[in-house]
């Protein structure tokens, strides 16, 4: 986490090893953290709430941590204290509902009877311990139909549709295209073939699902200098 999350979690009594809060003056951009560094830091407490996804879709994305032989040697992965929160509507846009992430990691960290907002979006994963029988995942939806999805929206000039297993907006090749580069982050339907992912994150993501002759592929213009 970066930016404003580390500053959240020092004001509910908790430190961020990895990123430390500068007080009013935030904190850094997130950026990979390499598991040895993770594995170093041996939280207490892990909070998994990525941008953009909701809980289906983060649940989704847990299978390369609980595979990892190193995740259940963590101590809140034996101690049942991971939980997977509904990042893209309470930690990663400013607004509101910080103040709901703000007083519900006070009531998680502090544990002194404060209770949390009732409607808060969290699951807490149920304790591993080494040589446990990995959780499996919850299916996500054949591409087959992202690919129809896709397809009838380009073939009516829309810019965007529902990804039915989130209900979160998609953007499709055609917006892309109006854009005019590649944003470096795997979209699903770069027109640009990611030429500004990084190598190593290419190597682990789906390559782009385009419409061929519908102006792809083509060239990216360079992406803009990063200013927040």
């Amino acid at each position: 986490g970066g930016h404003w999350t580390p500053e959240l979690i020092a004001r509910a009594g908790g430190r961020h090893p990895l990123n430390p809060s500068l007080g009013k003056d935030g904190a850094g951009k997130s950026f990979p953290v390499p598991a040895e560094r993770f594995i170093e830091s041996d939280p207490d407490l892990i909070i998994i709430c990525p941008c953009g996804l909701d809980l289906a879709a983060t649940r989704r994305e847990l299978g390369p941590f609980q595979s990892a032989s190193w995740w259940p040697s963590l101590r809140a992965v034996r101690a049942g204290r991971v939980a997977l929160v509904d990042g893209d509507a309470m930690f990663n846009r400013p607004g509101p509902r910080l103040v709901d992430a703000l007083e519900w990691l006070a009531a998680t960290i502090l544990d002194d009877g404060f209770a949390p907002p009732a409607d808060f979006p969290v699951e807490w994963l149920a304790p591993q311990q080494p040589g446990d029988a990995v959780p499996q995942p919850a299916a996500a939806p054949p591409m087959a139909d992202i690919e129809e999805l896709h397809r009838c929206a380009v073939e009516h000039g829309e810019t965007t549709y529902i990804d039915p297993s989130t209900g979160y907006t998609v953007m499709t090749q055609l917006y892309m295209i109006e854009r005019g580069w590649c944003c470096g982050n795997g979209c699903r339907h770069c027109p640009y073939g990611h030429v500004h992912v990084a190598d190593e994150r290419r190597a682990k993501i789906r390559p782009p699902i385009n419409i061929p002759g519908t102006g792809c592929p083509r060239k990216s213009g360079p992406k803009p200098p990063d200013d927040h």
